[in-house]
């Protein structure tokens, strides 16, 4: 808090602790949720309240967010419904207390994905009236549980190993963007797609793509999901 002192631009400081801590209370990535209401506390203590207004109503999201999971989860048992396998998890954000768009970057959802998020907003709105929910793809993230299999030449190379009954497909729990979900997915129905059908058959912004597919294609040779032709770092 000294250094905290001597900012002079402390809207600055406040808009990027803001999405920083977004991005932890999203992807549950924060360490923990006593030291970050502690630190909001300094600052309330140093700038006063309506500094931290907005900052102590993101904490309040996510409380409200997880009572509204557990109610929608008991609502599925008694429906008997298991949104196709879906694992959902919503987390409702106020507008103006968190760094969200007023126009949320366009993007084409799995359709699966989609009808599981539908049946919670019909759920949320039954439950809270005169409320509206846009869906924020910017912000998601999701689990996916893929499976990949051997090429031509590894298969050949490996048919003794299969023959003994040794499977040489892997499996492995990628937890990724919304966009690069978006991407990742249609390539359950197709091996080869090119960036310009990714780009119209997903309808997510450019930018939002190419950095989307930066990471899957041009990120360490162990951890590429995708094969990108030519090999480059150039993205489209």
């Amino acid at each position: 808090m000294t250094l905290f002192r001597y900012l002079q631009e402390k809207d600055v400081f406040e808009r990027y602790y803001k999405q920083h801590l977004a991005k932890r209370l999203l992807l549950n990535k924060s360490v923990s949720d006593d030291s970050e209401k502690n630190m909001i506390s300094k600052l309330k203590t140093e700038c006063g309240c309506q500094f931290t207004s907005k900052l102590e109503g993101m904490f309040k999201d996510m409380a409200l967010s997880s009572s509204s999971m557990e109610q929608f989860r008991v609502h599925l048992s008694k429906t008997a419904n298991a949104l196709d396998g879906i694992d959902l998890s919503v987390r409702v954000l106020t507008t103006g207390c968190w760094p969200t768009q007023a126009q949320p970057s366009s993007c084409l959802v799995p359709s699966s994905a989609l009808r599981a998020f539908e049946c919670f907003k019909r759920f949320y709105l039954n439950c809270h009236s005169g409320r509206q929910l846009t869906l924020q793809p910017q912000m998601g993230s999701a689990d996916l549980h893929a499976q990949f299999h051997p090429s031509k030449a590894t298969r050949e190379k490996a048919g003794s190993e299969a023959s003994a009954g040794v499977s040489s497909v892997k499996k492995h729990i990628l937890q990724v963007s919304t966009f690069q979900m978006c991407a990742l997915t249609l390539f359950n129905t197709r091996d080869e797609w090119s960036f310009e059908e990714l780009l119209q058959e997903t309808s997510i912004p450019e930018k939002d793509l190419h950095r989307a597919l930066q990471s899957l294609a041009c990120g360490r040779p162990a951890q590429r999901i995708l094969i990108k032709n030519p090999k480059s770092r150039e993205i489209g």
